[in-house]
């Protein structure tokens, strides 16, 4: 699902000389989760993978300044 136009995060991105760090895909399985107050991160899926990907590249960014 596209909530937002296609390559508006990575525009916006490169419009504020920032790094685009990634895409979240909505799954039902993040909305569950968040109805329910239970993490989806424990399950390996798309979901989890894209935002442990923005995760270590927000780590990366942190370091970089350091």
């Amino acid at each position: 699902i596209n909530l937002f136009k296609v390559g508006g995060g990575e525009q916006a991105a490169k419009e504020m000389n920032v790094p685009f760090l990634g895409r979240i895909p909505i799954h039902e399985k993040v909305v569950m989760a968040g109805d329910t107050g239970v993490s989806f991160l424990q399950d390996e899926n798309e979901v989890s993978a894209a935002f442990n990907h923005i995760a270590d590249g927000v780590l990366d960014s942190l370091q970089m300044k350091k």
